[in-house]
């Protein structure tokens, strides 16, 4: 009885008159693009650190890699995090530059054979992707007339 699925009291969405229930990272974060691109600089920073545990500890590379990714992840919450315009382009500029050192290492990497061709490519695609929209988010963002707005 009081698990009746078919109750108003035991279903919010009908008693409230909402079809869909919004989800906790709805009311968080309601700029889906920054959520996108948090969301996607995790998935690509967790595949990296799996290519790079094929690496010698030893070796400074795999280090000075991981580390790289870690700066743009944590540029990628900023991207997310951020309100202002003026700040939020500001964030996405150093995820952009966080994001083409984070390249520039898997360039060397995969040229000295610490990585597969194949694992450096799909990172690069990756990488390359988040940067194009990256890219994109901060071209919507650029001065107009003096004034700041998104093209949205």
């Amino acid at each position: 009885m009081f698990l009746d699925k078919g109750h108003k009291k035991d279903n919010p969405a009908q008693s409230s008159g909402v079809t869909q229930a919004l989800s906790r990272f709805d009311m968080e974060f309601p700029d889906q693009h920054a959520l996108f691109i948090l969301q996607k600089a995790e998935k690509i920073t967790a595949a990296l650190y799996l290519i790079t545990d094929l690496i010698k500890d030893e070796e400074p590379f795999k280090w000075r890699l991981r580390d790289a990714a870690m700066h743009f992840l944590s540029a990628a919450h900023g991207v997310k995090r951020i309100q202002t315009i003026s700040q939020k382009t500001d964030a996405i500029s150093d995820a952009i530059l966080r994001l083409s050192e984070t390249l520039s290492l898997l360039r060397l990497g995969v040229s000295v054979r610490f990585m597969s061709q194949m694992n450096y490519s799909i990172l690069r695609d990756e990488y390359t992707s988040l940067h194009e929209t990256l890219e994109d988010r901060l071209k919507m963002r650029q001065p107009t007339d003096g004034l700041m707005l998104p093209q949205d």
